[in-house]
């Protein structure tokens, strides 16, 4: 195969990947020789021709078919490639997928809005629970570390004097406050206030007596710490008061204490609902009866009488019985100022002989 055919070949191949011919040694010399031979036989000198550059045939731009993934994918090179990239700019951007709002669509998007709510809802209510539980095992927390500081102090005189201290405004469902100050505390407050108050004297009982403490005819501490809720619910103003303390041994103690309640409707209901009650009462003279006794007993200050007995065990120091009486007797007889009408008012009231309220008396 000679040059020239070689270089035909060569072309061919050119033009058929998109690149311009390439003019050959053998071509050029043919264009040279013809342009001298042709006119009229005199010779006119030609321009040296300069061999053109290969160049690849570029398609036309197409904004559709080029979607850039990022604004460092276009490289300016020049000030007019700047400018031309900010002219086709807006061409650039692929067209935005645009969604038909449908009956079908909108109502799933109401179902996923309200069931993000409830999710809120939840997490929030969740949340607030959590906090109103720590903030509550605060006091326990501070009475445990207590217990542990100072323990070789822990003894029975310390757990009688601390038991008066505690309770001495009974079971703190409600602080003794004013209804202003009350006013302008949260909900959340006063019930995470509640619940510590009786979560720290449940913690004082369970740290200074056994878990099956007796109580004369029950026994456990929250059989204990559920009478002084009754009794903080059944009277209004309740206030135990520590009168004296007299050691028999070292193991029992006696104590002597007065407790002030005042009689108020809840009192009728959770203590003598006989007074309430028409199917208790038989007759007309009874009910008119039943109705001055409420009349006469709401309101009224009582001293209620109580003694105490501590049993003390020195190898676990903790006090294993508590027995308790309660005279309902003596007060309601300076109120009413007759035997046949306090035997009315006890007869059928939720009062034990240990003194416990809200159960009925077998």
């Amino acid at each position: 195969m000679d040059t020239t055919d070689r270089d035909t070949q060569k072309a061919t191949q050119q033009r058929f990947l998109g690149f311009s011919p390439q003019p050959t040694a053998a071509s050029f010399r043919s264009k040279s020789h013809s342009s001298r031979s042709s006119g009229l036989g005199s010779y006119r000198q030609q321009e040296p021709e300069v061999a053109p550059q290969y160049r690849a045939s570029v398609p036309a731009f197409d904004p559709l078919r080029y979607r850039p993934t990022s604004s460092d994918d276009v490289v300016p090179t020049c000030a007019s490639q700047q400018a031309s990239n900010t002219e086709m700019e807006p061409f650039l951007q692929w067209p935005k997928r645009i969604r038909l709002q449908t009956a079908r669509r909108r109502q799933q998007c109401r179902a996923n809005q309200a069931r993000y709510r409830q999710k809120q809802l939840v997490y929030n209510k969740t949340l607030e629970h959590t906090v109103l539980t720590l903030r509550a095992n605060i006091p326990v927390l501070e009475l445990q570390r207590n217990r542990l500081q100072y323990g070789g102090n822990h003894d029975v005189w310390n757990v009688v004097v601390e038991y008066f201290h505690t309770f001495r405004f009974g079971a703190l469902m409600t602080l003794p406050e004013t209804l202003e100050g009350r006013a302008h505390r949260s909900i959340n407050e006063i019930k995470y206030r509640e619940n510590a108050e009786t979560k720290r004297q449940l913690a004082f009982l369970r740290s200074s007596m056994t878990d099956n403490v007796m109580l004369g005819e029950r026994s456990g501490v929250e059989t204990l710490m559920k009478q002084w809720v009754l009794y903080s619910l059944s009277f209004q103003n309740l206030y135990f008061r520590l009168e004296r303390i007299e050691r028999t041994n070292d193991q029992f103690v006696s104590v002597t204490a007065v407790l002030n309640v005042t009689v108020s409707e809840e009192t009728l209901r959770g203590v003598f609902p006989h007074l309430l009650h028409r199917d208790a009462i038989q007759g007309e003279v009874e009910a008119a009866k039943a109705a001055s006794l409420r009349s006469r007993m709401i309101g009224q200050r009582l001293l209620l009488p109580c003694s105490l007995c501590f049993e003390w065990d020195a190898s676990i120091c903790r006090v294993v019985l508590l027995e308790t009486t309660v005279n309902f007797m003596k007060p309601l007889m300076e109120v009413l100022g007759n035997l046949s009408d306090v035997a009315m008012v006890l007869g059928g009231a939720r009062i034990t002989r240990d003194g416990s309220v809200g159960i009925r008396a077998d």
